[in-house]
């Protein structure tokens, strides 16, 4: 606790907006009682803790879905250590995204199986953890096709209608 309060207090003494954002995150991550060193060492634990979900069942093509990198403890999923790490999102063919969050939107293009990583990176820039998962996108019902596309036509229709009259 001595070395987190000597480390908030060189980070007061500084004048730049981001050295008042790191000891606010400081501070919080002292309230919770969870550091980065415990997010390092649930992502490194021998038995898997944390894992990359999805947000929902089915995923067909074209559509937005949320990747997440998720723990077993639910304080940690919240917690504000996890703002000190970088992740690198990969989703195969050598497409990489690097975020600040642990969460990312991301469309697949067509249906198949598609392998998803999350390369987690600290303040000193080496890799803490890397984790992998395929994704299965399945192929979009043809009756969606369809249905969308005549709700479309439906309101055109609709609109030609009205400025007829």
């Amino acid at each position: 606790m001595k070395e987190r309060e000597e480390k908030l207090l060189e980070r007061l003494e500084l004048e730049r907006y981001t050295n008042l954002r790191q000891a606010d995150r400081l501070v919080q991550e002292m309230e919770e009682g969870i550091y980065p060193e415990g997010i390092v060492a649930q992502l490194n634990a021998a038995e898997a803790t944390s894992q990359i979900e999805v947000d929902q069942a089915v995923i067909y093509p074209n559509e937005p879905v949320v990747h997440r990198l998720v723990f077993s403890k639910n304080e940690l999923n919240t917690a504000t250590a996890r703002e000190e790490f970088v992740y690198v999102w990969g989703f195969g063919r050598q497409y990489k995204e690097k975020s600040s969050s642990f969460s990312i939107w991301h469309f697949y293009s067509g249906a198949g199986s598609y392998p998803v990583s999350v390369e987690v990176i600290g303040q000193d820039g080496k890799t803490v953890a890397t984790l992998e998962k395929v994704i299965t996108v399945d192929s979009a019902p043809l009756r969606l096709y369809f249905r969308e596309r005549t709700v479309v036509e439906a309101v055109r229709a609709g609109v030609a209608w009205t400025c007829t009259r």
